[in-house]
């Protein structure tokens, strides 16, 4: 299994570049309050900026680890939002290959 790539994030935000500097905004001032990752769901809590809300986000991959699809409690719901980007940013930053689940192919 690949891990989170840039790559992913723009393809999945294709178009919504104003998604992506915002939640690479969100991701430096570490807005990004939790993060789990487990079978091809990654799932956080990504702090609002200007607002003390804190919005809970799930993303959904693929087997290659590509977005699928995203959900976020903000107004944006399931809209490519900037919290969406700033958790897979995170992840693209701190999970670690050891972190990603094995597929019989990697590990043996």
């Amino acid at each position: 299994m690949a891990v989170l790539t840039i790559a992913s994030l723009l393809s999945f935000f294709k178009n919504e570049n104003k998604s992506v500097s915002r939640g690479e905004n969100h991701f430096k001032s570490n807005h990004v309050e939790s993060f789990s990752a487990s079978q091809g769901v990654l799932k956080g809590q990504v702090h609002a900026s200007m607002k003390k809300k804190v919005y809970n986000v799930t993303i959904y991959l693929d087997q290659n680890n590509a977005i699928k699809s995203s959900e976020c409690e903000c107004p944006r719901r399931a809209y490519k939002c900037s919290h969406a980007a700033a958790l897979f940013i995170y992840g693209i930053y701190n999970l670690s290959r050891t972190d990603v689940e094995c597929s019989k192919t990697e590990c043996t």
